[in-house]
């Protein structure tokens, strides 16, 4: 959303068609309804939106949501960056499309996120050609460290019996995250470097 608000074009991919309209609405819709910031700039700039589940637009960008298994957005949106979600469930036939959907960019870029299901394919097979790199944030003890749910949010009490790190959680506020060096909160949100 960040990069549409600031007038990038956004093709995010999903495995199938249909699985695109729950996902907006589970993760999308939602995200900009509890999100004041997002919220209020729908609120400001509701006259020129596009709103559906494939389309949403913030600022001068625009998000296109679509399907793997869907060739219109393939050939028809032009894109500077590219979002493929759960790689491994994609189908495989219009991804090689993506590259020429960014050919007119002078920003663009490709994100490719999944669970790995078989090494050697999809996005193990991506990582493994990758850099490897890892993001890591930086917290005030001087602990540096990649955030991971089971070391900063959740903790192993007894086999298969997990609780949370923050002690301070009612229900009412959010979760916070723990460093595992120093066991204070820190901002998951806060600058790194990879």
């Amino acid at each position: 959303i960040d990069w549409a608000c600031s007038g990038k074009n956004i093709l995010y991919i999903l495995p199938t068609f249909s699985l695109k309209t729950q996902f907006v609405q589970e993760r999308i819709d939602k995200s900009v309804m509890y999100t004041k910031l997002y919220h209020d700039f729908i609120d400001r700039n509701a006259e020129k939106l596009a709103e559906s589940t494939s389309m949403k637009q913030f600022g001068n960008g625009t998000i296109v949501f679509s399907g793997s298994n869907t060739p219109t957005a393939f050939v028809s949106f032009p894109a500077d960056k590219c979002i493929v979600d759960e790689l491994d469930e994609c189908s495989e036939e219009y991804l090689p499309m993506l590259s020429e959907r960014q050919s007119a960019s002078t920003d663009k870029s490709t994100i490719k996120v999944g669970n790995p299901t078989i090494i050697g394919y999809g996005i193990e097979n991506e990582y493994m050609n990758s850099d490897r790199k890892q993001w890591m944030i930086k917290h005030d003890c001087g602990n540096y460290f990649t955030p991971d749910f089971f070391k900063n949010v959740v903790v192993e009490v007894e086999k298969g019996v997990w609780v949370l790190r923050d002690k301070e959680y009612t229900g009412n506020n959010q979760i916070k995250a723990i460093c595992s060096k120093c066991g204070k909160p820190f901002d998951r949100y806060s600058k790194g470097k990879w």
